[in-house]
């Protein structure tokens, strides 16, 4: 017959929480119980909450891969794009031969450098909204795992699922659709992480619904009923927009390996949006276009950094191509955002504090992009903040001085199409039938 506990829960969880969260040793922890007690005494209660399950030890050597702050180039990038306390990350990935592992262990770097970064600067009473993808869930597992105590937050997705339904017939590319990376699961991880360290009032919701539907009409349905964002704009349940966001920067780039490409890539439905995302990929690979981009699954254009369109030979027919070019991608996906069960660009404008954790040579365009759209248009700005690696940051850099020399034809164009990247979708209500 199995030992009956000799603690209550309120005992074997507080030992186990001081000790291996706040780190108290175990005779400080004797004097802090009622009635007070030796250290031996505290061991066995240690012993007890182990045993019991109340403690779960888990390995994870990802949490090893990191880095340390740059923070010259952080500076820099804060001046140069007028972000708020940006974090440059010097990643140790140097050791990995295979390109996509590295790519794989520099945004784990990220995350994790920046996510114990940010585990103090969350506030009680914080409302978070969350992205997925690799950053966003692992940005969610390493403040989950050594959480602050923090009260009445919530947390909030900011996207639906990517699923497919017909995994089986990708074989080892879906290695990553496999994995749990949708906003649900970051949500699901933040609030359960920050429930365990013993906050009440920790509240998160679920979309549970697939990212693309059939329909403009369906999703927005689906948005008015099982979302805190309301696809006209505002937050439903009477929630206040969040004062955080933690979000992820995607390329649709079907050889990148990316979560985001693999699953428009093998997705087998002709039907829209996915023929339009498909047709919008053979586009811009067509053209010599940079792959479009997204944030928190809401896709936008990429657009090229100074270098790749300053020829003084043929810069005036190369600025007009583009136009035309990016006009027709802008209107393209736009489409596929209005089938998607995603926020709008107003809902993170409604967030004072948003966060892009995103790094790497496939993403340079596309935060290129969004930093430049903040610096030219500061109302439309999407991030105030970015976690990036020194050498995304340099090349960002990089692309600043490249602008600054430009001629007055290339920096008029670009002030022009970043105007309309990131326009909100407007929702068309029917008028009220006579009486």
């Amino acid at each position: 017959m199995a030992r009956r506990s000799r603690q209550s829960k309120d005992v074997l969880g507080s030992v186990a929480r001081w000790y291996y969260l706040q780190e108290l040793s175990q005779s400080e922890i004797g004097k802090r119980l009622d009635p007070p007690k030796d250290q031996a005494a505290v061991a066995r209660i240690l012993k007890e909450a182990k045993e019991r399950g109340v403690l779960k030890i888990d390995i994870d050597p990802d949490f090893a891969i990191g880095g340390v702050d740059d923070e010259h180039l952080a500076s820099l990038l804060g001046v140069e794009f007028d972000l708020r306390d940006p974090i440059v990350v010097d990643a140790d990935v140097s050791t990995r031969t295979d390109p996509r592992r590295r790519d794989d262990d520099l945004h784990i770097a990220i995350a994790n450098h920046t996510g114990m970064r940010l585990r103090q600067t969350i506030a009680s009473g914080d409302h978070i909204g969350v992205s997925g993808g690799r950053a966003g869930v692992r940005l969610a597992t390493v403040i989950g795992r050594n959480p602050p105590s923090r009260r009445n937050i919530t947390v909030t997705p900011l996207s639906g699922r990517l699923w497919n339904g017909r995994l089986w017939e990708i074989g080892s590319s879906a290695l990553q659709l496999e994995q749990p990376l949708n906003a649900d699961y970051s949500a699901l991880i933040l609030a359960v992480g920050l429930y365990q360290g013993h906050a009440p009032g920790i509240r998160f919701s679920q979309i549970s619904h697939p990212l693309h539907v059939k329909d403009r009409s369906q999703a927005e349905a689906i948005m008015r009923t099982n979302c805190a964002f309301l696809p006209e704009g505002g937050w439903n349940w009477d929630l206040k927009p969040p004062n955080k966001a933690f979000v992820g920067v995607g390329v649709v780039d079907p050889d990148s390996g990316h979560r985001v490409a693999l699953h428009f890539t093998h997705q087998v439905s002709v039907e829209p949006p996915f023929s339009q995302l498909k047709r919008a990929q053979q586009f811009v690979a067509q053209h010599e276009m940079p792959y479009f981009g997204d944030v928190a699954n809401r896709l936008f254009a990429a657009l090229p950094l100074p270098d790749q369109i300053m020829n003084p030979s043929s810069e005036k027919e190369s600025l007009n191509n583009y136009t035309r070019f990016y006009r027709k991608l802008i209107s393209e996906l736009d489409q596929v955002n209005q089938q998607s069960i995603v926020m709008q660009w107003r809902h993170l404008r409604d967030i004072s504090s948003v966060l892009a954790v995103a790094g790497g040579q496939l993403k340079v365009n596309c935060l290129w992009t969004l930093l430049l759209t903040g610096l030219l248009h500061p109302e439309l700005r999407i991030i105030t903040e970015l976690a990036t690696d020194d050498e995304t940051a340099k090349q960002l850099l990089k692309a600043r001085r490249e602008y600054d020399r430009a001629s007055a034809a290339v920096k008029d164009w670009y002030t022009d199409i970043t105007a309309d990247l990131f326009r909100d979708v407007q929702v068309k209500r029917a008028a009220p039938a006579r009486s």
